[in-house]
């Protein structure tokens, strides 16, 4: 666990190049997450499945909201180069990602819901 405390350390700033590593270290955790669901399946139990679900709706939360704060700055036009983007551009932009984050907010719902049947019954 102290791995995770030193990574959370190493992305603490506000660079660009901490964003993109967070997406490579958040790419690489769905990766091994897919192959331990697919190759050790068995070996979890239900309450680790709860956990997992659980952990995957605040995943999801989280980009679901990262995604609004893309699109409010992108309206703003914060971004670099967003400034010299045509205004239709700039919409496209903005509707595909909150289509995005839409989708993930419906995610989110879902996977709170499949929580729900986990830890206590049908909901």
């Amino acid at each position: 666990m102290k791995t995770i405390y030193v990574v959370d350390e190493m992305l603490a700033s506000f660079e660009p190049a901490n964003s993109l590593a967070a997406i490579e270290v958040m790419r690489i955790c769905a990766e091994r997450l897919g192959e331990y669901m697919e190759h050790a399946a068995a070996s979890h139990d239900l309450a680790d499945l709860s956990r997992l679900v659980c952990g995957l709706a605040l995943i999801q939360a989280n980009l679901a909201q990262a995604m609004e704060r893309m699109v409010h700055n992108s309206d703003k036009r914060a971004f670099k180069g967003t400034a010299d983007m045509p205004a239709r551009t700039l919409r496209a932009l903005a509707f595909h990602l909150r289509c995005a984050g839409a989708c993930g907010g419906m995610l989110t719902g879902n996977l709170r819901d499949a929580y729900g049947v986990l830890d206590g019954g049908v909901r």
